[in-house]
């Protein structure tokens, strides 16, 4: 499993007011009273904070700000960025309580993505995005409490990274020739979607329980989504005609609409 983007709140004032002298000023919301600071890594994290009343905000992915990318998860690679975070802003900050949370998990696959992602479909009472310039290799499935996507991991590499960070995550297991999958679950309110309402901590991500709750909502937000019926064509299609061709589609929506 993968965690990726966060965004967690707490409050800290008084003796707890966070050290932030020294991080870049990104901007300055005098309107809402908060400033946006930079941290610097392979990619940026935000910290957002009202003096008002001490709320703190920290916004991003972890494993980008630790390792440029997010292939590959390790829980002892985000203790340690938390932990840095942390020492940097001379507060601790895994009390903070989450209001957002992206995780979810790559697995290798034996075709292309694009084939798999085109074999689902929104479940029920969810509706479905995609971008006519992803060519079928994204799809969304939103709903009032989670966005769920599925789309080429592979490509997202291929098309995103640089050369340098291209061999970085060669070396941590990807290989250009192979398909991989990833499904992502990007909880809108993360203690609604998994405990009744209560509030999660940030500590509470790095805690074996809860990676077992993750991962098994992440499974079950997965077979909510319809699959698609098809035909399979011929292998040679020379055999296939533009009329068989029509037929074929119009039978698989027929069967996607419940028809027999």
């Amino acid at each position: 499993m993968n965690i990726d983007f966060i965004e967690a709140t707490g409050i800290f004032s008084g003796k707890d007011t966070p050290f932030l002298e020294h991080l870049q000023l990104w901007s300055d919301n005098k309107a809402l009273g908060r400033q946006t600071y930079i941290v610097r890594g392979q990619r940026n994290i935000q910290i957002l904070y009202t003096p008002s009343n001490g709320s703190l905000v920290l916004r991003g992915s972890i494993m980008y700000f630790a390792q440029g990318h997010n292939f590959t998860y390790d829980k002892k690679t985000f203790i340690e960025a938390i932990d840095y975070l942390g020492r940097i802003l001379h507060i601790s900050l895994w009390n903070m309580y989450l209001t957002i949370l992206e995780c979810g998990v790559i697995v290798e696959v034996g075709s292309k993505p694009k084939e798999i992602i085109q074999h689902h479909r929104e479940g029920k009472k969810m509706e479905l995005h995609e971008n006519p310039k992803d060519r079928g290799n994204f799809r969304s499935f939103n709903d009032k409490l989670a966005h769920r996507k599925l789309y080429d991991a592979g490509r997202n590499i291929r098309c995103k990274q640089g050369m340098r960070m291209k061999d970085i995550i060669k070396a941590a297991g990807w290989n250009p020739e192979s398909h991989y999958l990833k499904w992502e679950v990007h909880y809108i309110k993360p203690e609604a979607s998994l405990n009744n309402g209560i509030g999660i901590r940030l500590c509470d991500i790095v805690n074996s329980q809860w990676e077992d709750i993750f991962k098994a909502d992440i499974f079950a937000q997965y077979k909510r989504l319809t699959p698609m019926k098809s035909i399979i064509p011929p292998k040679d299609k020379s055999n296939l005609h533009a009329l068989d061709i029509f037929a074929i589609e119009l039978v698989e929506t027929k069967m996607n609409e419940g028809s027999t």
